[in-house]
């Protein structure tokens, strides 16, 4: 099978890499998000899971996991009138050090350009969940303090 059409993305999250792979590599934060039910072994030949929240159930099998650095696996769908079929695809996704965080790059290798087309939306989608949630886990509830702070200082004083 020949892999010639190319979807790559790139982004900044705002969490180590170790938090970030934790969210590729255990099944709990991978179905964090990806959806209820998802789940990854995380070791050459490992079964991968995707199920979205519509039901539609992506299967796949793990051909690379190096902790922290990489992850690699084959992207298809399981039910037969999909863009692609099982194991039609693949996934590499590549960790890096950033001063900010971490960058990961992302490449889903495709059959032909209309299922590659089709993924753009959702990569987009899917990847903007991953940095949200990796985020909030690294920042420890960031948000509800920043909140309380500025709650507290609209508080009134009678003096």
């Amino acid at each position: 099978m020949t892999l010639e059409h190319v979807l790559d993305r790139e982004l900044l999250i705002r969490a180590r890499r170790e938090t970030v792979f934790g969210f590729l590599s255990q099944t709990p934060r991978f179905a964090a998000w990806w959806g209820a039910g998802s789940e990854i072994e995380p070791r050459p030949g490992g079964r991968l899971r995707i199920r979205f929240p519509n039901g539609v159930e992506v299967a796949g099998e793990v051909l690379e996991c190096r902790p922290g650095e990489r992850l690699a696996f084959t992207y298809g769908y399981a039910a037969p009138d999909k863009p692609i079929p099982p194991g039609g695809s693949r996934v590499t996704i590549v960790l890096a050090d950033d001063p900010h965080g971490t960058r990961l790059a992302l490449r889903h290798e495709c059959a032909d350009a209309a299922a590659r087309d089709a993924h753009v939306p959702g990569w987009r989608y899917q990847l903007s969940v991953l940095a949200n949630v990796a985020a909030d886990a690294e920042q420890g509830g960031l948000t509800g303090r920043v909140d309380a702070f500025f709650a507290a200082w609209n508080e009134g004083d009678p003096g």
